[in-house]
């Protein structure tokens, strides 16, 4: 399992094998304690080699 891309973003989509990543960061700023994001993504593109054919769970 390779992951290519994991990025804390804006937004994020997929169209026609292409990852559209909007506005990514790492850090985020609060007063208080659960800190609360109006808009919030995580973008994961994850390739699997063919010896790991099958059902995966990511928890």
């Amino acid at each position: 399992m390779n992951i290519e891309v994991m990025a804390l973003c804006d937004a994020t989509t997929e169209s026609q094998g292409k990852l559209n990543i909007l506005g990514t960061f790492d850090t985020i700023f609060s007063r208080k304690l659960p800190a609360v994001s109006s808009q919030c993504a995580v973008a994961l593109r994850v390739r699997f080699n063919q010896i790991e054919k099958g059902e995966h769970k990511i928890n």
